[in-house]
C-alpha cells in the first residue's frame, strides 16, 4: 500500500513538473516572439539624419612588368550624411551623400643591369589628394538581439562621381655609354565621370540615451574601373620590354561608424 502511494505521488509530481515546464516554455517563447516583433528602435527613438565616417581599402590590379612598377592607394578617408527616408517594420531605407579622399602611390624598381648602373634604381611617387563623391541608396534589415543592441544586414546601389584626370608621365635615364634613354612611359586616365556599384554591409546598432552608434563593414563592387594606367618600358638593356596595365578597379572594403542623434536631443522640455 505504501509503495502504491509513493508511486502515485511521483507520477503526480512528474506530471506537475511537466506542466510547469510547459508553461515556462510557453511564456519564454511568447516573450521572445513578442520582443522579436518589437518596434524598429532606430526609427522610433532616433532622428532620420546621421553622420558617417570611415576608412576604406581601395583595390587595385597590377600586371607584371620589367621595371617592378606597382600602383596602390592609401590614406582613404570618407565622411558624409545618411538620411533614413522610410521605415517599414524592421526595414530602414536610406539615401546618403559621402565625400571620399585618398592618395595614390607608384612604385618602381629598374635593375642596374638594365641601364648600366652600379645599383638598382628604386622610387616611389605619391599623388593626392584625389576627391570623389558617392551617393549610396541602401536597405537595412534589423536583427533584434537585446534591448540596447541589434545587428543589421544591408544592401543597395551606389553612384560614384569623380573628376576627369588624364595623367602622363615618364622616367628616363641617360647613360653616357648608351645611346638611347632607358626607363618607362606611363599614360593614364579615368574611365569616365560617373559609375555605379553594389553594396553589401553588416553591422550593429548600439542604442544609448542620446545616440545610436552603428559600427559596420561594407563591401562595394563597381561595374567598371575608375582609373587605368598603361606603363610601357623602353630600351632596357637586358630585360625584355613590356607593356602593362595598372588600375583602380573601384571595389573597396570600408570600416565605418554611423552616429544618429536621439530624438530627445531635439525635443522640447516640458
Amino acid at each position: 500500500m505504501l509503495l502504491k502511494i509513493l508511486i502515485f505521488t511521483v507520477v503526480m509530481l512528474s506530471n506537475s513538473l511537466k506542466k510547469v515546464m510547459s508553461i515556462m516554455m510557453l511564456i519564454t517563447f511568447s516573450c521572445f516572439f513578442s520582443y522579436s516583433q518589437s518596434v524598429n528602435k532606430e526609427h522610433e527613438n532616433y532622428t532620420k539624419l546621421g553622420i558617417v565616417v570611415g576608412t576604406e581599402r581601395l583595390f587595385t590590379d597590377n600586371q607584371q612588368n620589367s621595371v617592378g612598377y606597382f600602383y596602390d592607394t592609401k590614406k582613404t578617408f570618407t565622411i558624409g550624411l545618411d538620411y533614413r527616408f522610410y521605415s517599414f517594420k524592421k526595414f530602414n531605407f536610406k539615401a546618403g551623400l559621402h565625400f571620399r579622399t585618398y592618395l595614390t602611390r607608384e612604385f618602381y624598381n629598374i635593375r642596374s643591369f638594365d641601364f648600366g648602373g652600379e645599383f638598382d634604381l628604386r622610387g616611389l611617387t605619391q599623388v593626392g589628394d584625389i576627391n570623389q563623391y558617392k551617393l549610396p541608396l541602401s536597405i537595412e534589415y534589423i536583427i533584434t538581439i537585446s534591448k540596447n543592441f541589434d545587428l543589421f544586414v544591408g544592401t543597395g546601389v551606389e553612384l560614384l562621381f569623380y573628376e576627369d584626370d588624364p595623367t602622363t608621365g615618364f622616367l628616363l635615364i641617360t647613360n653616357p655609354n648608351i645611346e638611347d634613354q632607358i626607363g618607362f612611359l606611363e599614360e593614364g586616365n579615368n574611365k569616365g565621370q560617373f559609375t555605379y556599384g553594389f553594396n553589401l554591409s553588416i553591422g550593429a546598432n548600439l542604442y544609448t540615451k542620446l545616440f545610436c552608434f552603428k559600427p559596420f563593414v561594407k563591401y562595394n563592387i563597381q561595374n567598371e574601373d575608375i582609373f587605368v594606367n598603361k606603363v610601357e618600358t623602353v630600351n632596357l638593356q637586358v630585360s625584355e620590354n613590356t607593356t602593362s596595365i595598372h588600375k583602380i578597379n573601384g571595389n573597396y572594403l570600408m570600416f565605418g561608424l554611423a552616429i544618429i542623434p536621439s530624438k530627445q536631443l531635439f525635443s522640447k522640455k516640458k
